[in-house]
């Protein structure tokens, strides 16, 4: 080949790589810009029904009742209706006065507290002294109640449309799964595949063993540190943490925990287990 030819052919191949390397770089400008977008909408999305559930809690205030359980709900004060509610970034505060206008007791509903919680509303009946059956609409958030009365059905109907959007935008950032799929897409293209590290399996053991005397809090918190240590390397911790989260009703958890296990390994044994697990969790979380 001529001397010529070499340096057209070299030329070609030089163009060709720039090329390349412009498309790439436009696609990951093009995909941090869209992310970047994506968190800015859900933020704004987040401030604007922030600001709507203000404003129903605000002008309905002598229409909604508080009543606050201890722990395992089974003892309960119905407080009546606030005085003062007031909406802020990570909670909700219902203020109570005395009869001098005096606050005398706050509660605090925290967004961080309900994110497993299904926002649905029950309809409750009971009988007053007069012998009258009442009917009333109960959303239970952790150990508190918003109560209205059924003719306030829409105002009940907005709460739980709020709620609701602020609890999937925190599961969607909590989770993380946009950026799980990039960490999947890297793990696949390992030609070897990061190895349990002396720790991690200290952790999976510890987890195993409290599982099986149904310490199950325990053993979620060994799996989280398994993780914590490195998000790849034991696929399997996604599957056990998903299954204990399941056994403690924690369904919107162990629904993105299995959904990141498959991610991992989409052609394990148990994959069709752990499909119908998911689509149990579902149907729970929907009735």
């Amino acid at each position: 080949m001529k001397t010529k030819e070499i340096f057209k052919v070299l030329v070609l191949l030089i163009l060709v790589f720039l090329t390349t390397a412009i498309q790439v770089n436009a696609q990951a400008n093009e995909n941090l810009t869209s992310a970047n977008l994506k968190s800015k909408t859900t933020e704004e999305e987040l401030i604007n029904t922030k600001k709507h559930l203000s404003e129903i809690l605000r002008q309905n205030i002598g229409s909604i009742k508080l009543i606050v359980g201890n722990n395992n709900y089974n003892v309960v004060s119905n407080l009546g209706y606030p005085k003062e509610i007031a909406v802020f970034d990570d909670r909700i505060e219902f203020s109570f006065t005395d009869n001098k206008n005096v606050i005398t007791q706050t509660i605090k509903l925290y967004y961080s507290y309900i994110l497993e919680d299904k926002i649905k509303a029950s309809t409750i009946s009971s009988n007053t002294d007069d012998g009258r059956t009442v009917s009333e609409n109960h959303l239970k958030l952790g150990n508190i109640s918003l109560v209205t009365s059924m003719n306030n059905s829409v105002v009940m109907k907005l709460l739980i449309n709020d709620l609701t959007i602020i609890q999937n935008k925190l599961n969607e950032d909590r989770f993380k799964m946009e950026e799980f799929v990039k960490i999947v897409s890297d793990y696949r293209s390992l030609k070897v595949k990061p190895l349990v590290s002396e720790e991690q399996r200290k952790y999976i053991i510890q987890a195993n063993s409290f599982a099986q005397i149904m310490q199950y809090d325990y053993a979620i918190d060994q799996y989280i540190k398994v993780l914590a240590l490195d998000q790849i390397s034991y696929p399997e911790a996604y599957l056990n943490l998903a299954l204990l989260l399941g056994q403690t009703n924690r369904y919107y958890a162990a629904i993105n925990f299995m959904k990141k296990y498959l991610l991992l390994v989409p052609n394990s044994a148990d994959v069709q287990n752990a499909k119908d697990k998911i689509k149990d969790w579902e149907i729970i979380l929907q009735n």
